[in-house]
């Protein structure tokens, strides 16, 4: 029988993210010294498929932050997945945020919980392939319906173990801990406040960057993908709203320093 490896969530090959100069770089970039180390930011709960896919349904837990790539996992993956819950295989932990407003914010497991939606919803139907010279899986092709009473509710009672990242935790500590944990892409400064900030503002962000206006000043240059655009709008605002004497301060501050590493 196909089997799935419980170390798991599939990293799917994405090209490189552009960089946004002076914000990102290729690794993390570690304690930044504004919050304590010994700091507890997150908790641990353990919850059922069930109960998860109860929540997605009141649109408790947000599966489509702009930041995510879109669903990509194939049909044959999503099935194994499956089969490892009736096999009785253990799952690899998920990382969500907490927002605010008490919505969960999918960190890290998207492509997983996603599955587990999709199939309880009916959405398809599993692919298992035997061996060659092998019986037919006699779950291939089954939807979640279709299974007998025993599988579906060894599918439902799955235990899934998140790790929730307080919604009080420090912006930085957010940062730092979200890309750590982030397996499924590399993700850019802007990317991640986006998934973790996502108010008013970042939904004003959203829109300016795809007015006529901007895309015309910019000549689509910056890459909406890893969001340079919206970074771009950022410092805009951030320059804005400052007086010329403070940028001006600043600057000559850092020509200060430079010059003095450089002597």
């Amino acid at each position: 029988m196909s089997t799935i490896s419980p170390t798991a969530e599939a990293v799917i090959p994405d090209s490189i993210p552009e960089a946004v100069e002076g914000l990102d770089t290729p690794q993390s970039e570690g304690w930044g010294g504004d919050y304590p180390l010994d700091a507890v930011f997150v908790r641990t709960e353990t919850r059922t498929v069930q109960e998860v896919v109860r929540r997605i349904e009141a649109s408790r837990y947000q599966l489509d932050p702009d930041f995510q790539r879109d669903f990509v996992w194939p049909l044959d993956k999503q099935s194994r997945l499956i089969e490892s819950c009736i096999m009785r295989i253990p799952l690899p932990v998920f990382y969500v945020a907490e927002a605010k407003d008490g919505r969960i914010i999918v960190v890290d497991g998207l492509q997983r919980l996603t599955t587990f939606y999709r199939f309880l919803a009916d959405d398809f139907g599993l692919v298992l392939k035997s061996g060659e010279d092998q019986p037919i899986h006699p779950l291939d092709g089954k939807t979640y319906s279709e299974l007998p009473l025993q599988l579906k509710e060894r599918i439902e009672d799955t235990q899934l173990t998140l790790y929730i990242l307080d919604a009080k935790a420090p912006e930085r500590a957010k940062l730092d801990i979200f890309e750590r944990v982030n397996s499924g892409v590399t993700l850019t400064r802007q990317q991640m406040r986006n998934c973790l900030f996502n108010g008013p503002a970042t939904q004003w962000l959203k829109k300016a960057s795809r007015s006529p206006e901007f895309l015309a000043a910019s000549g689509r240059s910056l890459d909406s993908k890893s969001m340079r655009d919206r970074e771009a709008i950022n410092r805009f605002c951030a320059y804005s709203t400052n007086s010329t004497r403070q940028v001006r301060k600043r600057f000559e501050m850092a020509r200060a320093v430079l010059a003095e590493v450089l002597s």
